[in-house]
């Protein structure tokens, strides 16, 4: 067995473990604390017409054209956190009746926005050509088990403690295929919307179920691949899961965002002139605040001790490669046929986790108490970014870290398979190399 698999399996332990600590806060983590003198108004209006008498067309489409993934970013209430997601819109008709409110006419939809907002939520709303505007009018978007109808609204500010809610949703659809809450948009008489609340109107006395302010939808432009032990990283949260996660990576020369980072936020790379970027640790990666001594859920580093892997809240930044459309957060070398003490290895590249600038995994989780003890979301390694114009360069739609193992096959930058003596740009092992 190959020493770096023994680590794998031994982090499973140490991984599952972790989890069942957060299994036992994960129902009261769907449900978002609002700050104590945060105060709510439902200003429900009977009228679900856009006011848009000055709104200029951005880009007129058809609502089919609408269809495919998105990344949705929303801020919290104060603004110090953004939190990403994913959705599908879907271009599909019919009528729905508001019957949760009094006096709520039909409307016809046109586009249907699944897991907007909440995984498992279906919204409906309809979008007008004309106008270039999707609008998203109050309604139910999932009934819970405990908490009966979770309703999403329209919200907005009143002053820096109060949240308006109960209008409708208002999309601007740009150009480039984005959308944006644009304040502009306004109910006439009313304030201009800039995100959503979604609250429980049947459950006890209510309450707040989630909320996002300052939204952006970003089309997705790149994929990100790594194993992962938790559910809320899009694992089973059972061992470690291959994971594909499509995000949003806006290119800023010196440095990338990655939206929908490990399903979880935006994170931002640094890019080093020598080909190495690195992501800091300590950047807040979920919204729930564990109160003293634990605090928000960061990134936090990883090191291994024998045969585990341990976090270390002393690393300051997680290390890697990059060229143009891909980055990669591991190290590996070439190996000949070699031995160790687990026996005879075939020829090939081999992850290199004894280098301590260039550990492959890393622990979403909070502080560490006193003992030692701290609440972890999850693990993730061997993690990779690849854009789709650079999948589609290099015919690879896939850098797999799991496979660096040599094949004996070479490729050239279209996928196709080459001789030996091939010269040129060429692929082998997911690393490139260039033969005159």
């Amino acid at each position: 067995m190959k020493k770096s698999l023994l680590i794998a399996v031994a982090a499973i332990f140490v991984a599952l473990g972790a989890n069942a600590q957060y299994v036992r806060v994960a129902q009261k983590a769907q449900w978002l604390d609002v700050p104590s003198d945060v105060k709510m108004e439902n200003v429900m209006t009977k009228d679900f017409t856009p006011y848009v008498k000055t709104m200029k067309a951005t880009h007129r489409v058809a609502a089919e054209g609408l269809a495919g993934e998105y990344i949705l970013n929303a801020d919290n209430f104060d603004g110090d956190f953004t939190e990403s997601s994913s959705f599908q819109v879907v271009a599909e008709t019919g009528t729905i009746n508001l019957d949760q409110y009094d006096g709520n006419p039909e409307f016809n939809y046109n586009v249907v926005l699944k897991d907007f907002t909440y995984t498992g939520a279906t919204v409906y709303g309809y979008y007008d050509e004309e106008t270039a505007v999707i609008v998203i009018p109050v309604q139910t978007i999932f009934v819970h088990a405990t908490y009966k109808e979770i309703v999403i609204s329209g919200g907005y500010r009143i002053g820096e403690t109060n949240v308006g809610y109960g209008k409708s949703i208002y999309l601007i659809v740009n150009e480039d295929g984005t959308m944006d809450i644009d304040p502009d948009v306004e109910e006439e008489g009313d304030q201009a919307t800039i995100g959503w609340v979604s609250f429980l109107p049947n459950y006890e006395d209510g309450g707040l179920w989630n909320y996002g302010f300052d939204i952006a939808l970003l089309k997705p432009n790149a994929t990100m691949y790594y194993r992962t032990t938790s559910a809320a990283m899009g694992g089973t949260g059972e061992g470690w899961e291959k994971v594909e996660k499509r995000v949003a990576l806006e290119d800023y020369e010196t440095e990338w965002v990655i939206n929908n980072f490990l399903g979880l936020c935006p994170v931002s790379v640094t890019l080093e002139a020598d080909h190495k970027c690195s992501i800091p640790f300590g950047i807040k990666m979920y919204d729930y605040d564990r109160d003293e001594p634990y605090g928000m859920y960061r990134l936090v580093g990883i090191s291994i001790d024998g045969q585990y892997i341990v976090r270390n809240y002393e690393k300051t930044k997680f290390n890697g490669f990059w060229e143009p459309g891909l980055a990669e957060f591991y190290k590996t070398e070439w190996k000949d046929a070699w031995t160790d003490e687990d026996g005879e290895h075939d020829a090939g590249y081999y992850f290199v986790d004894t280098d301590e600038d260039y550990i492959r995994y890393v622990a979403v989780a909070t502080a560490n108490d006193a003992e030692g003890a701290a609440y972890v979301i999850g693990y993730a390694c061997n993690m990779s970014v690849e854009t789709d114009e650079h999948a589609a360069s290099t015919g690879i739609n896939e850098v797999n870290a799991n496979t660096r193992q040599s094949n004996g096959k070479t490729y050239n930058v279209l996928g196709q398979q080459v001789s030996a003596g091939a010269k040129g740009l060429l692929i082998r092992d997911g690393k490139k190399f260039v033969v005159k």
